[in-house]
């Protein structure tokens, strides 16, 4: 089966998959660890309440003390609504390309392949999910490289530590 012609069409939209996982997961990361900062915040306030709940209720400032709560814990709110934005319009773009995607291989495959006899229906349907899987795998590849990235990182941090001087200890 030969169908260069649609693999490189439908290839075409690899960068474009690739940009729309870079922003996905650039901005998903950045909303959730502010988010996480954030409800920490609110989760410090708690606990520094709970250790004097009686000298917060000594001096009546439990409203105060659950204001300061709530404005913690409304800035973690907005940020899970900010990644939920980014996440539900990186999938949407992202069906909206994969569906583009299906339309331009099927009419390409109709109009220009069946048409002309270069190929059949059934060798169209073999390179358009040979294709497809190709992409789809592609597409995962971006958790284990994110993960990856973040060892990267966590290494080049620890190693740093490692080779620093101790100041505590002279080696003479």
């Amino acid at each position: 089966v030969e169908g260069w012609k649609l693999s490189l069409l439908m290839s075409s939209t690899i960068p474009v998959f690739a940009v729309l996982g870079v922003y996905m997961a650039k901005t998903i990361s950045t909303a959730t660890s502010d988010q996480q900062a954030w409800f920490a915040k609110a989760g410090a306030v708690a606990e520094e309440v709970l250790m004097a709940i009686r000298t917060v209720a000594a001096f009546g400032g439990e409203s105060r003390e659950i204001q300061r709560f709530e404005a913690q814990l409304g800035k973690a709110k907005r940020g899970g609504i900010v990644a939920g934005f980014h996440m539900a319009l990186s999938m949407g773009l992202m069906c909206g390309v994969m569906s583009a995607m299906y339309s331009l291989a099927f009419w390409y495959g109709a109009h220009h392949m069946i048409a002309s006899g270069e190929a059949s229906g059934a060798e169209v349907m073999v390179v358009f999910f040979s294709v497809f899987i190709g992409v789809s795998s592609l597409q995962q590849i971006g958790d284990p490289l994110l993960a990856w990235s973040k060892a990267l990182s966590s290494a080049s941090n620890m190693f740093a530590v490692f080779e620093d001087a101790s100041e505590i200890e002279h080696v003479g």
